[in-house]
C-alpha cells in the first residue's frame, strides 16, 4: 500500500503540462464557479492585487505528501487587469496525512509586496507571505476575519479526500512566457474578469 501511494506522489509532481488555451478555459471556470456561488465578496474583489488560478491541482499523501499544479495569474494595473501568465504550485510535505484529492484553488492577493515577489521571484506559502484558506461550501473567511489580514486568501473546491493538508511550504513560481491562446478562450477569461469586476 505505501509503495503505491509513494508511486502516485511520484507521478503527481510530474504531471505532464497543458494546453495553454484549456488552462484558460479551466481557469475562467474555475473563478467563474465561485463568482456565481457568491463566494467572492466585494471587500476581498476590490482589495486583491493579482489572482493566480490553479485548476486540478492534485494533491496525494501517504505520510509523505506533495501537491502540484499549473495555472495562469494576473495582476491589477491601471488598465484594469494584466495579460494572463503561466504560474504553477509545488510542495511536499511530512506527517501525518492520507489521501488523494484534485482541487481548483484560486489565490486572492492583497499585499503589493507579496504580488511582486510573484512576479520576481518565486514565493513560499507560509514563509514569504502569510495564507488562509478554506472550501467552497464551508464558512465563508469573511465572518472570522473581516479586516482581510492575510497576504493572500485561497479558496478550494475539493474532488477527493485528504486529510491533513497544508499549504505551508508550497512554493510558487511564475511562468514569464507568455501565454498563446484561441480567441475564444481569452474572450471567455475576460468575461469571468468582467463579472468580478462587477463584484
Amino acid at each position: 500500500m505505501k509503495k503505491f501511494f509513494y508511486m502516485l506522489i511520484f507521478m503527481i509532481l510530474h504531471v505532464s503540462s497543458y494546453a495553454d488555451g484549456e488552462k484558460i478555459l479551466d481557469s475562467a471556470n474555475a473563478l467563474q464557479n465561485l463568482i456565481q456561488n457568491k463566494q467572492v465578496s466585494p471587500q476581498l474583489a476590490n482589495q486583491t492585487v493579482a489572482i493566480a488560478v490553479f485548476s486540478n491541482v492534485h494533491q496525494a499523501g501517504f505520510f509523505l505528501g506533495g501537491l502540484v499544479g499549473e495555472g495562469i495569474i494576473i495582476r491589477r494595473n491601471e488598465f484594469g487587469w494584466s495579460e494572463p501568465l503561466g504560474v504553477k504550485i509545488k510542495g511536499g510535505s511530512l506527517g501525518l496525512q492520507f489521501g488523494y484529492q484534485s482541487s481548483d484553488m484560486v489565490f486572492f492577493v492583497l499585499n503589493s509586496e507579496v504580488a511582486n515577489d510573484m512576479y520576481n521571484q518565486k514565493v513560499t506559502l507560509g514563509a514569504d507571505a502569510s495564507i488562509t484558506a478554506w472550501n467552497m461550501g464551508g464558512a465563508y473567511v469573511g465572518a472570522t476575519d473581516i479586516k482581510l489580514t492575510s497576504d493572500i486568501y485561497v479558496l478550494t473546491s475539493n474532488k477527493g479526500l485528504f486529510a491533513g493538508v497544508s499549504f505551508g511550504g508550497a512554493v510558487v513560481n511564475i511562468d514569464k512566457s507568455p501565454i498563446t491562446s484561441t480567441p475564444y478562450a481569452l474572450r471567455r477569461w475576460r468575461g469571468v474578469l468582467d463579472m468580478l469586476n462587477r463584484r
